[in-house]
């Protein structure tokens, strides 16, 4: 079976307002095609499609659960001699909800063709004479009224990686202890399920704080120079305003408390200023020179 290389693979991205066919299009050689949906197929729709291009093949569906319909599809197919073979990776909670429908996958593709792990993935592969296809997205395999997004490749190191870790999984019996199943996942493997690992961005604060406390802010200096005073302009030169009349003002010198006072959205309003030290204190009396 030809190969291509990744330089001259085929890649389309599209996005679909289609059926399946119309979308993916013919099967070819070093396909790869990305697409995002509106809910016009799902993934067993697309499944059919690709086995309708490849002819006879042999398939495996990685899924959370599955339906009645997808298993009818498939049996057609098997009926119909198109199919070689099917392997289903389920989650292990299907055998409470579906297990039925698992009793009735096993009675028509063999007793070995379930495969039991912790899941969410949606994936499928398709093995022919001359393609080895892998789909996988966002959808479920039946029908999705919604945004959803798959790519499909032929003949690269997806579709081998997925197959290798197909191969690694035991047929566990369907009453088999979920410590078996989660054993199987390799989930004691993941970094995040067992031990904990560093988190990267807890080096990089602690690296900052500690930059930050070597910091020493000289700000007594930036206080001193302002003085608390409290002003009251007036309309004449010896008038003698009413201690409310007298608003707080921080200034370096009593001159500058009486020039900030005079100017109200930075003009001048007055030519006098009486200036206190503290409110009802000995007050200074400032004309103020308007440069205008």
């Amino acid at each position: 079976m030809p190969i291509a290389a990744p330089a001259s693979r085929r890649k389309r991205a599209v996005e679909s307002f289609k059926s399946a066919a119309d979308c993916i299009g013919p099967i070819e050689p070093g396909l790869s095609l990305f697409a995002v949906t509106r809910g016009q197929f799902s993934m067993i729709d697309a499944i059919l499609h690709c086995l309708d291009c490849v002819g006879k093949a042999e398939i495996s569906l990685w899924t959370w659960t599955v339906a009645e319909y997808e298993i009818q599809c498939l049996e057609r197919l098997m009926l119909d001699d198109r199919l070689t073979g099917a392997t289903l990776v389920i989650d292990h909670g299907a055998r409470g909800k579906n297990k039925a429908l698992l009793d009735k996958w096993a009675n028509i593709f063999g007793p070995r063709s379930i495969k039991l792990v912790v899941n969410h993935s949606k994936i499928a592969t398709i093995k022919s004479a001359d393609y080895k296809l892998l789909l996988r997205g966002s959808m479920n395999l039946n029908f999705n009224p919604r945004f959803e997004q798959f790519d499909i490749t032929e003949g690269g190191q997806d579709y081998d990686l997925v197959r290798s870790i197909e191969d690694e999984l035991e047929v566990l019996p369907m009453d088999a202890p979920g410590s078996a199943v989660y054993a199987q996942t390799k989930l004691a493997s993941a970094p995040r399920t067992a031990a904990p690992i560093d988190n990267p961005y807890a080096a990089v604060r602690d690296r900052m704080a500690a930059t930050l406390r070597k910091i020493n802010l000289q700000t007594g200096a930036l206080w001193k120079c302002q003085e608390r005073w409290f002003v009251a302009v007036c309309a004449a030169e010896d008038e003698q305003p009413a201690p409310d009349e007298f608003l707080f003002f921080l200034a370096p010198s009593a001159r500058l408390a009486a020039d900030a006072a005079a100017k109200e959205d930075g003009e001048y309003v007055t030519n006098y200023c009486h200036v206190a030290s503290e409110r009802g204190g000995p007050v200074e009396r400032f004309t103020i020179e308007n440069p205008d």
